[in-house]
């Protein structure tokens, strides 16, 4: 099918227009998606939000914590944002977090990990994994159930879920009863060959190519290995006993085919899995969703899966 009507009158021309990233600063590039996203007005209201701040080596590391209710006990959602591990923040993902809080019944955790250039890899993937281990400890005083913990991302944020999925099991971390994984890039499929990345990748869709190589040019640093499970999960030799997993891909994105090759894999392995491709949709369309009929609907069918995931 072709692109949903409502992302075409969102953005006009602009989605075939593809700037040169290597001309503008990363500070540059961060204030615009900030004029964009951060400035959300029409974001649903929940019972309460409360900014707090990680203990860490380097420091203190936000979260913003969205409650449902006045009840203790309700299952926790980490979200890590997305954004290329560059960009975005708690306040480009709070209205996501808010609708999740809402409609699941949830505490929900948004996470402001490190970004790169500043802190390159594997900071994020470290940081995302703490804040796992540091509310895990500190359930009790933040009014959660422990045992009930889940999470999710989109883009980079999704890569980051998969990773702390696959960290948690491998360090004898806390249980999770599910991960949410939205348009994420894996590792899984190469991008050179990909069949999205040729036919979305060079023009008319959102995340072009070049601005996926400009932004693994921030994040990575000298040393990375390609094949560090903390950078492309898709690579482990073990994705055996993982969280339950919920995937979604988007029909217009150059990241659909590497996303739905981790869910397959994921599948192969033994895991739970429930994959989706979302038609007419592009990269980072759950951003959107006040805009997008579509995403809305993908953010409740999302919440729904948490309910059942927390259920007793």
């Amino acid at each position: 099918m072709p692109l949903d009507p409502q992302v075409i009158a969102f953005y006009g021309d602009s989605l075939n227009a593809i700037p040169d990233m290597s001309t503008f600063t990363v500070e540059g590039i961060r204030q615009a998606m900030d004029a964009v996203h951060n400035d959300k007005a029409q974001s649903p209201a929940v019972y309460s939000v409360q900014d707090k701040d990680i203990p860490c080596p380097w420091g203190e590391m936000p979260i913003r914590i969205y409650r449902p209710d006045a009840k203790a006990g309700h299952g926790a959602l980490l979200y890590f944002h997305g954004g290329g591990f560059t960009i975005h923040n708690i306040a480009s993902h709070d209205s996501i977090c808010r609708k999740l809080c809402n409609d699941a019944g949830v505490v929900v955790i948004n996470v402001g990990y490190r970004l790169a250039p500043e802190a390159p890899f594997p900071a994020a993937p470290e940081d995302c994994y703490r804040a796992l281990c540091w509310v895990h400890e500190n359930a009790e005083a933040l009014g959660i159930d422990g045992g009930k913990l889940a999470v999710a991302g989109d883009s980079s944020g999704a890569n980051l879920s998969a990773v702390v999925s696959q960290l948690t099991r491998d360090r004898k971390g806390p249980a999770l009863r599910l991960q949410i994984l939205c348009y994420a890039p894996t590792g899984c499929v190469d991008y050179e060959t990909s069949p999205s990345v040729k036919a979305c990748g060079f023009g008319g869709y959102v995340l072009p190519k070049t601005q996926l190589e400009w932004f693994y040019a921030q994040y990575l640093g000298k040393d990375a290995d390609e094949n560090d499970i903390r950078l492309n999960p898709g690579r482990a030799k073990d994705l055996t006993n993982l969280a339950p997993a919920l995937c979604y891909s988007a029909e217009f994105d150059p990241l659909r085919d590497d996303c739905e090759a981790y869910a397959a894999k994921l599948g192969l392995a033994g895991n739970t899995v429930r994959s989706c491709r979302v038609m007419g949709m592009m990269h980072g369309f759950l951003m959107l969703w006040e805009y997008f009929d579509v995403a809305k609907a993908v953010l409740e069918e999302i919440a729904g899966e948490l309910k059942r995931a927390f259920a007793d």
